[in-house]
């Protein structure tokens, strides 16, 4: 309301409009839903509902086994169901070249669940690289949610592997 009332002002007597100079407390304060003309409210654009994230070392051992963790949380303030395949996450290992150097094969069987209201899917990969080297590795999360199919990569991790 105040943002209208100092738009009429404003108008009435040529001041210019900076909106550098509404606090954000008034923009929140007169932030009203855009309605449409039959009275319903636009939802507001889809924001995230889900976060992905991986865990790995940042240094192993050439020829020693690391463990890598990928996390999906819901960031919902409700439970969903959710389904995938045997696992949510297909684990991706790369080398300075971009060449992928892991083969991670999954059964596609129909794993259907309850992802509870702020809660986190933990899964892990157990890995060995053979050659020293700099190597990139992310997850990508594979699931469902109702009739909406999801497929979210995780942030990338670069490990080292010395001699």
């Amino acid at each position: 309301m105040k943002i209208i009332i100092w738009l009429l002002t404003a108008t009435l007597f040529g001041v210019g409009y900076n909106p550098s100079l509404l606090s954000e407390a008034q923009i929140k304060e007169d932030h009203v839903p855009v309605m449409t003309t039959d009275g319903e409210a636009i939802p507001a654009p889809e924001t995230d509902l889900y976060a992905v994230s991986i865990e790995a070392p940042l240094q192993v051992n050439e020829s020693e086994g690391f463990t890598i963790k990928a996390t999906l949380t819901n960031l919902e303030d409700s439970s969903v169901g959710i389904s995938h395949a045997a696992g949510v996450f297909y684990f991706v290992i790369r080398d300075s070249q971009g060449q992928q150097v892991n083969t991670f094969g999954m059964h596609d069987v129909g794993n259907m669940g309850i992802l509870q209201a702020k809660a986190a899917i933990n899964e892990q990969y157990e890995y060995k690289l053979d050659k020293p080297g700099y190597y990139e590795i992310s997850a990508i999360a594979k699931f469902k949610i109702g009739e909406k199919n999801y497929e979210l990569e995780t942030n990338k991790v670069v490990i080292e592997v010395v001699s």
